[in-house]
């Protein structure tokens, strides 16, 4: 079939005006998408800084010092915005888990050398995780916290 020339102009006019709002929208997703995710990123890094202060070292032994921080509020219940801890050794095994996971757990990573963010569920919800390694004083990697 062929377009006379007031039906090209406005096809062309209408794909151009669709492509543009396809590239709008595009651009304003990605960066909602990847500012929601730096700031819950930091976020995480916040919490781990504040939990690896906890930690006093014997050896190649980890000793939970100052427990009142790992009982605050944020770790006790879900809530809209939870905060979850999860300390793991090396082979996986559980070694301290925040009281707001109840009975759950999150995957471990074996051999993670540096921190990771991913998406994960906990009870049908959307959860963002950090994992982070445990490094001690002689440069071991101990465990991983999440």
């Amino acid at each position: 079939m062929k377009l006379t020339f007031q039906n090209r102009i406005a096809l062309f006019n209408t794909l151009a005006a669709a492509a543009a709002t396809l590239l709008v929208f595009l651009v304003v997703y990605a960066v909602v998408y990847f500012t929601a995710y730096h700031h819950l990123d930091e976020d995480i890094r916040q919490e781990q800084e504040e939990i690896f202060s906890n930690l006093l070292w014997r050896g190649d032994s980890i000793v939970i010092n100052r427990m009142p921080e790992w009982e605050e509020q944020e770790h006790q219940q879900v809530e809209v915005n939870p905060t979850f801890l999860q300390i793991t050794d090396t082979q996986g095994n559980l070694r301290f888990r925040s009281a707001n996971l109840q009975k759950d757990f999150f995957l471990f990573i074996p051999g993670l050398e540096k921190e990771a963010f991913l998406n994960s569920s906990l009870n049908g919800q959307r959860v963002r995780l950090g994992h982070f390694p445990i490094i001690n004083a002689t440069g071991k990697n101990t465990g991983q916290l999440v």
